[in-house]
């Protein structure tokens, strides 16, 4: 008798497992599909401010000059007050804007391997720092720069093939500006960054280096394509 139960208990145990091993295979799918989902907008990044970490400190600091000014505390009082706040503003600033400028190398890095859509929260508040109307004001203001040390550098001390270079180099900046200026253009962040690369260090500069004018020629040609 008990063998003849025994299979019959086996199915019914394998009836109990079944939508067991089906829920627990089921909330596994949905794990693997919200995985896949892009961000959300709550999972925004929030970056480092350090001026927001600045104006706690300072607006104690603040608190402790208007009690000196009304009499309410001793100028010296202020002083020993005063003192470790400024030093622990200091600090914080410090600690943020590293902080601040480690977010900026990993975003960028990300964005250089990577620019598809959906980009990850970091890399799409960098991208939307890179291609604002700000960063593109800054940039020009590097590219104004590398514009008036280029043609500083045009005298009698260049080749023939170098002065040609450096005149090429500066037709193609002056297009970069004027790219720049087009705010109803968009610009990529790749080629931003692109851009960065060449307008934000001298090494690039003719003015420093006349024999890399060709190299800077290239450079601006593919930066400017890419943007």
């Amino acid at each position: 008798m008990s063998q003849t139960d025994s299979p019959g208990r086996g199915a019914e145990a394998s009836l109990d497992r079944s939508p067991r091993r089906t829920r627990r295979d089921a909330g596994r799918f949905a794990e693997v599909l919200r995985a896949l989902e892009p961000p959300r907008v709550d999972e925004s990044f929030r970056p480092p401010r350090p001026a927001r970490a600045a104006s706690v400190a300072a607006l104690l600091v603040l608190v402790a000059a208007m009690l000196g000014a009304f009499g309410i505390l001793s100028w010296r009082g202020v002083i020993v007050i005063a003192t470790p706040l400024l030093a622990l503003l200091l600090l914080r600033v410090g600690f943020v804007c590293h902080d601040l400028w480690k977010s900026r190398r990993l975003a960028d890095r990300l964005l250089g391997s990577n620019e598809v859509a959906p980009l990850s929260p970091l890399a799409a508040w960098r991208a939307e720092e890179l291609t604002s109307p700000l960063g593109r004001r800054r940039l020009r203001r590097l590219t104004r720069g590398l514009i008036r040390e280029s043609k500083a550098s045009l005298g009698p001390g260049l080749s023939p093939s170098e002065q040609a270079a450096v005149r090429d180099a500066i037709v193609l900046l002056q297009r970069l500006d004027s790219r720049l200026a087009d705010l109803a253009c968009a610009v990529t962040p790749s080629g931003v960054l692109a851009v960065r690369a060449i307008v934000g260090s001298d090494r690039w500069s003719p003015l420093y280096y006349p024999e890399r004018a060709a190299d800077l020629v290239d450079a601006l040609g593919d930066a400017l394509a890419s943007l």
